[in-house]
């Protein structure tokens, strides 16, 4: 079985930034209506989208972090 740092790339190319940008912007399409609904009528759709995104970078902070702390031999 891989590990989860074998599923990571090992160098960061612009092909690979561009791909985890794009994963990232349909999480977030995803993600938005759900924190709209949930944060009522008080802030604008842009503010959502916003917020959405900031959350899913901090996720995925949070899941690297996690990654560099339990593997730090392979970084």
């Amino acid at each position: 079985m891989k590990t989860p740092s074998a599923l990571l790339p090992r160098r960061l190319t612009f092909k690979n930034i561009a791909f985890y940008f794009g994963v990232l912007f349909l999480l977030n399409l995803a993600f938005a209506p759900w924190v709209e609904a949930s944060a009522g009528a008080g802030l604008s759709r842009g503010q959502i989208y916003a917020l959405t995104g900031l959350g899913l970078v901090a996720l995925s902070l949070f899941v690297y972090l996690f990654l560099v702390i339990l593997q730090p031999e392979k970084f």
